[in-house]
Order: C-alpha cells, then sequence, then structure tokens
C-alpha cells in the first residue's frame, strides 16, 4: 500500500489534479516570494547568493518529505476510516 501511495504522490498517479486549487491567493504569494527572492539574491551578491541556491534546495527537498509522509498519513487515515466505517 505504501508503494501505491508513493506513485499517487510521486505523480504516476495524479488524482491530486482534481483536488486541488490555484487560487489567486497562492499565485499572489508564489509573485511577492519570487520577487523577495530577486532582491535577495542581488543583495547577496555571487558567493551569497550561491549558498542561498543551495540552503533553497534543501528547504525544499526536506518540504517535499514532509508533504510526502503527511500525504501518506492521511491516506492511511482515511482508509482506517472507512474500513472502521464498514465494521
Amino acid at each position: 500500500m505504501r508503494d501505491f501511495i508513493k506513485k499517487i504522490w510521486s505523480g504516476q498517479v495524479s488524482p491530486v489534479e482534481d483536488w486541488m486549487t490555484e487560487t489567486e491567493e497562492i499565485k499572489e504569494i508564489e509573485r511577492i516570494r519570487a520577487r523577495h527572492k530577486e532582491s535577495l539574491i542581488q543583495a547577496l551578491g555571487d558567493d551569497g547568493a550561491e549558498i542561498l541556491e543551495k540552503f533553497i534546495e534543501c528547504d525544499n527537498e526536506i518540504e517535499w518529505i514532509h508533504n510526502e509522509e503527511a500525504f501518506i498519513c492521511g491516506v492511511r487515515f482515511a482508509v482506517q476510516f472507512l474500513v472502521g466505517a464498514i465494521e
């Protein structure tokens, strides 16, 4: 079951496309974040920008792992809930 859930998470099976809605609020926050990132990169110079990019890569990887585990836990909970409802 865990492998199937990971396939869903990795995009090999993608029900998320049907469930997620990209709101204007999310789009606006993404634009603001991109603007701040560019300002920070310019302020840091080349060496600082390289360190920032490495930090962002690590942060993204950690976020991916946390989100994957949260997704797996959510699916497990839903299955347990459904099995309990059937009994």
